[in-house]
């Protein structure tokens, strides 16, 4: 920011860092305070199975970690962490995905160009901790924060080799760093072999002679041919059917992954308008100023690369979904935000060193207004998507006594995803006496018509009617909305009723976490079961 040097601005300067210096502590206490408020979510009970520390040996983590859809560096790495320390799994891997955050903005502030003011810096990770993306996984047991921190060190070394390059220059050790940066990051999360790609690519365009070119060719080559050759090895242990996911490319569901990564690179409305607003006006200044001056080449070059970065990977990911198997979600966004903090600090520093300098103070004052309130309101309401709700639920069908021999109807995966069956490691995972519980696992999405010749049926048959006592007649996680209970319940209820004096209803924890359950109307507190089968909260 350009301000006057006299004492009074020099005093301004120093209470605009100390408040951004809060609004970074205030979301890094946010992040431990919820490091364990909410249980495990499906992903991450996933990494608990494929890091379980309860594994002795290095090469049992290695032979199970293959069996996932991603590397096995972070599983790695998750399973000697939590192995080492000697505690709780959530608090250890959710405590490393956020210092793992932490250190990547670390990095980006170390990666601006020299021109960037220390305010425009300190800003650009202000904004960084209070978007949905960063404070969201932050608190993640999945591989992101790691992915951060690569994306980081992404942006450090090429916008160092972008600096050779307009000295006409080839730094081999500048090669070797983005050669090691791309193979090592690609072990840890796939989508970073497009942000190689991404980075590679743009440099090769920006490049001033053909030994640069050649030499920036044979850096990609040197990353993606191992890569690649891993990435053919590993297919073979993958359980998954990687051609039958949840994945699509469908324009609707394209545009909805699209859509949902922008939306999560701001923290609020208020949020978005002001990065927005920022990038409008740091574009109208240079437009503005391009009528009376010229444009610094290098800085134009500098943000030609960053937003190539930022926009290549996307464009890859979509290119390979639709050419080749589905692998296109929302979470490409992930491993490009480095280079989008980065841009946000260089539109501040654009903006500011056109600005006046009460402009300059009046619109410092407004973004750390607004980036405080932010901060503060997600630390009070932690405003963010709630996760699944494994424990919670887990915890009540424990405390049902009269289900402890019998069989607990769930929902899993219409398809195998490791060599075991994951009931064990999902729905089990927070049960603390029956882990060895009997299970009638059930294909999502299914219509009652549909199970009426199988044991399930039965099932619910002998409940109804009371002959078994445990109230159980589905226990369902992460696999089904309302809908898919609701259209389901609708043909147990036409199958079933009237038996007895006996009702169903739905128990619900939050995000897709339902336990549905027979009751006698007596025990239903709540009027007109048979027209609202979601009744509410009845058994504790």
């Amino acid at each position: 920011m350009q301000l006057t040097n006299s004492n009074r601005s020099k005093r301004l300067m120093t209470a605009y860092y100390l408040c951004l210096g809060l609004i970074l502590a205030i979301n890094f206490a946010s992040v431990c305070y919820w490091l364990d408020i909410e249980s495990l979510w499906i992903d991450e009970l996933f990494t608990a199975y494929f890091s379980d520390p309860s594994q002795p040996t290095f090469l049992e983590v290695v032979t199970r970690t293959l069996e996932d859809v991603h590397p096995p560096v972070y599983y790695l790495i998750t399973w000697a962490t939590t192995r080492l320390s000697g505690f709780e799994f959530t608090i250890v891997a959710r405590a490393q995905s956020a210092l793992f955050s932490v250190v990547a903005l670390a990095i980006v502030y170390r990666s601006f160009p020299s021109y960037v003011s220390t305010y425009s810096r300190l800003f650009s990770l202000a904004a960084a901790v209070t978007s949905l993306t960063w404070f969201n996984f932050a608190l993640d047991a999945r591989s992101y924060g790691l992915v951060f921190i690569i994306g980081a060190l992404f942006v450090m070394v090429g916008l160092q080799t972008l600096d050779s390059i307009s000295r006409h220059e080839i730094q081999i050790p500048l090669l070797f760093k983005l050669s090691a940066i791309g193979i090592c990051g690609s072990m840890v999360h796939y989508y970073l072999l497009l942000l190689a790609g991404g980075v590679v690519g743009m440099l090769l365009l920006m490049s001033r002679n053909w030994r640069q070119r050649f030499a920036f060719a044979a850096t990609g080559l040197a990353i993606l041919v191992p890569v690649a050759l891993f990435i053919r090895w590993h297919s073979h242990s993958i359980v998954l059917d990687i051609g039958n996911t949840w994945f699509s490319t469908d324009f609707e569901f394209l545009m909805t992954s699209i859509s949902t990564g922008f939306a999560m690179m701001f923290g609020t409305t208020l949020h978005r308008i002001l990065i927005m607003g920022i990038f409008a006006g740091a574009i109208l200044s240079y437009l503005l100023s391009a009528k009376d001056e010229e444009l610094d080449k290098d800085i134009v070059r500098t943000y030609v690369f960053i937003i190539g970065c930022f926009l290549t990977p996307i464009l890859l990911g979509l290119a390979v979904s639709i050419l080749t198997n589905p692998i296109f979600s929302g979470r490409v966004f992930t491993v490009v935000m480095p280079f989008y903090w980065v841009l946000v600090g260089m539109a501040t520093n654009t903006l500011f060193t056109r600005f006046s300098h009460a402009s300059a103070i009046g619109l410092a004052t407004v973004s750390i207004l607004v980036l405080f309130v932010v901060s503060t309101y997600r630390f009070y309401n932690h405003g963010l998507p709630p996760k699944q709700n494994w424990r919670d639920s887990a915890a009540a069908i424990e405390k049902l006594e009269s289900c402890k021999n019998e069989i607990i109807p769930v929902v899993g995966f219409a398809n195998p995803v490791t060599s075991i069956d994951n009931i064990y490691y999902t729905y089990g995972y927070y049960l603390t006496d029956r882990r060895e519980s009997d299970w009638l696992k059930l294909p999502p999405a299914k219509k009652f018509s549909e199970l009426a010749q199988t044991p399930y049926a039965e099932l619910i048959r002998s409940r109804i009617s009371g002959a078994q006592e445990c109230p159980v007649i589905l226990w369902s996680v992460h696999h089904l909305e309302k809908p898919h209970i609701e259209a389901l319940i609708a043909d147990i209820r036409k199958e079933f009723h009237p038996i007895g004096s006996n009702s169903i209803i739905i128990r619900e924890w939050g995000k897709r976490t339902f336990v549905v359950m027979i009751v006698k109307h007596a025990e239903a507190t709540l009027k007109d079961t048979e027209n609202h089968p979601f009744i509410g909260d009845v058994i504790d």
